[in-house]
């Protein structure tokens, strides 16, 4: 029998985005915040078998067709970065948007979510009764899921009540008996994994890379670096790219990303750009005899056989990318 963590995905979310406002913080985008450091922190001393987290299905509603697309790209990408930490993700119930009275009798579009507390409460007692789990720890301050609580104790499972230092349910720590909180400084702490940005840059059957060599070594990387405070992805594109290439890039579009235990990259498609090709920046400023900046146009058929670009999963997904575009 194993342990299992519940996560019910909007209400986890309301009481993060509860800490950063009480803390007067900046919430961040949800898909680059670090899900996997901050539970893996708090339940450092939990042998977790299955980590998952809940969501309903966002449907389009007609009188906001722009808001509700909004909203499910939000939700595809936080679902794809929660995935890639190593978290199942299971979309049960659904988000409608519905119109309801406001102020001075002014109706207003709301989104609600029903029947993900439904799906936790049948998953719960249906383990426990299967006998597939000895421990649950239930990452929700729903009050409705005290029914199931008290029917997975009957079945001598244990259940852990996952809370948050602002606003925890005593309902829940009381009836589970057992209560782990996250600190506001700890979810501070993970307020967000680190965001580079890197560049894609196709002409002419060649690809614009630099080839890096350090201390003996040799290898190839793509142009970019790391996102700055207050910097959205594509400032920060257009940022390295200037700083490191003398260039003034239009940016096409963002095709991939790779995600990695500290850090995400996000890689853009640049097709149009001003300027001639140089070093410059912080590069052009380390630039010594062990620590080279060279800046390169690479056959692609020379590329995806090589063995010293970085990433590598970078490779694998440019020629995916060429694959589709054809």
């Amino acid at each position: 029998m194993s342990t299992i963590l519940l996560i019910d995905g909007e209400n986890f979310k309301a009481k993060l985005a509860d800490v950063f406002k009480e803390t007067k913080k900046d919430r961040p985008q949800w898909d680059t915040y670090n899900f996997k450091g901050l539970i893996s922190k708090v339940l450092a001393n939990q042998n977790i078998d299955r980590r998952v987290f809940y969501f309903a299905k966002i449907k389009e509603h007609p009188s906001t067709i722009k808001k509700s697309k909004q909203l499910i790209e939000e939700q595809r990408l936080l679902k794809n970065h929660l995935q890639r930490q190593g978290f199942e993700v299971i979309l049960s119930g659904r988000v409608r948007g519905q119109l309801e009275d406001g102020f001075l009798g002014k109706k207003i579009l709301v989104f609600k979510e029903k029947g993900v507390d439904v799906k936790i409460a049948v998953d719960m007692v249906s383990l426990a009764c299967d006998k597939k789990v000895k421990e649950i720890i239930l990452g929700s301050s729903d009050s409705d899921l005290q029914p199931a609580i008290n029917e997975v104790k009957s079945r001598l499972v244990k259940c852990i009540y996952l809370g948050f230092e602002v606003g925890f349910n005593r309902g829940l720590a009381y009836n589970t008996g057992n209560t782990i909180l996250i600190r506001n400084s700890e979810v501070l702490e993970f307020d967000k994994l680190k965001q580079r940005v890197s560049a894609v840059i196709i002409k002419d059957g060649k690809i614009l890379l630099i080839r890096r060599i350090k201390l003996g070594e040799e290898y190839y990387t793509f142009p970019g670096g790391s996102v700055e405070d207050r910097e959205t992805l594509e400032q920060a594109m257009r940022r390295e790219v200037k700083e490191e290439l003398s260039l003034d890039a239009e940016i096409e579009k963002p095709i991939f990303k790779i995600e990695g235990k500290e850090k995400i990259d996000s890689y853009f498609q640049i097709k149009q750009y001003k300027g001639n090709i140089e070093l410059g920046g912080p590069e052009l400023k380390r630039m010594r005899q062990d620590n080279q900046y060279i800046i390169e146009w690479m056959e692609l058929s020379k590329v995806f056989s090589m063995e010293n670009i970085y990433p590598k999963e970078a490779v694998a997904e440019v020629l995916n990318f060429l694959k589709i575009r054809k």
